[in-house]
């Protein structure tokens, strides 16, 4: 079986987004690509995983910056990232790699517009599962610092933004909801003023 070269993957249709979740070779004795893929993440591996992804949709004539994109991407998820989630990745990197938009002398991008990006495709993962613990967080934080940016605030100590959450969502833990904070203000969602103490959004 030929290789697909990549000026026909461009135009291929969505059939190809179900291969990562293919065997290796098309042997079912053999591991799945995602399953090779996961296994590199758990070690922080983003090159292997990268090259499992690729070898799923039978690629090896990328450019080298297209191959950068897909590896920065799953670098910057966060830890105990599930398979939805690299899934939903892998379906982004490709509808950008299909338009065209990470050839060299299209794709350039910040380490804020990376984060961005898989907080979109994570997010988008979240709603088509139905609201997932994160998702519920993520909602009741935006709220509560919406809320009081209209009462004249916009900001919060993480303790107040703990209990908000816990009250609309009694099931969920409460260190749950500070680490949640804390991805939140390393991915540049929130901002943590270093004098009071208090989250704001960022946007």
């Amino acid at each position: 079986m030929r290789e697909v070269c990549v000026h026909e993957i461009r135009y291929m249709g969505d059939e190809l987004l179900e291969s990562i979740k293919g065997h290796v070779h098309g042997d079912p004795a053999k591991d799945k690509f995602v399953d090779i893929a996961m296994a590199a993440m758990r070690k922080s591996d983003y090159r292997r995983a990268t090259n499992a992804i690729l070898d799923s949709y039978m690629m090896d004539d990328t450019h080298p910056e297209e191959e950068q994109a897909l590896t920065d991407m799953l670098a910057s998820t966060p830890a105990g990232v599930s398979v939805s989630e690299i899934e939903a990745i892998a379906d982004r990197w490709y509808q950008m790699f299909k338009a065209g938009e990470l050839l060299p002398e299209h794709f350039r991008i910040t380490k804020k517009q990376l984060k961005r990006l898989i907080r979109e495709a994570v997010r988008e993962e979240w709603m088509s599962q139905g609201p997932s613990k994160e998702q519920k967080m993520y909602d009741e934080i935006v709220k509560t610092l919406e809320f009081s940016a209209e009462m004249g605030g916009g900001s919060a100590d993480a303790a107040f933004l703990v209990m908000a959450v816990n009250q609309v969502h009694k099931d969920l833990k409460a260190e749950d909801i500070h680490s949640f904070l804390d991805r939140m203000v390393e991915d540049g969602e929130l901002r943590l003023d270093p004098r009071t103490q208090e989250l704001s959004l960022t946007r």
